[in-house]
């Protein structure tokens, strides 16, 4: 599990896109975000997430988003990444899934 931050945006996504990749390169191609704290992202914070995703589907894992609050669950829909990212509510529910 990574437990993303506050902010998701130009800023600090490439060290998470790193981080991710570094996972996935390691064997864990099963990850879940934890947004439990994550109250922005940006359009460059999206494109992460879904490069992300790519590199750990390239390894047959997944990436899945737990814990959005109504507004980051929003913005995933209106971006249609709900379509290609799972969303959860709860970290539970995205391991057991």
């Amino acid at each position: 599990m990574v437990d993303l931050p506050e902010e998701v945006d130009l800023v600090n996504i490439g060290e998470i896109e790193q981080a991710l990749v570094r996972l996935v390169a390691a064997g864990h191609c099963r990850i879940v975000l934890n947004a439990s704290r994550l109250d922005f992202i940006d359009s460059t914070g999206l494109s992460g997430l879904v490069r992300a995703l790519s590199v750990a589907r390239s390894q047959q894992g997944t990436v899945r988003f737990a814990h959005a609050s109504p507004w980051t669950a929003r913005v995933m829909r209106v971006a249609g990444l709900h379509r290609v990212l799972a969303v959860y509510d709860s970290v539970e529910e995205a391991v057991a899934d």
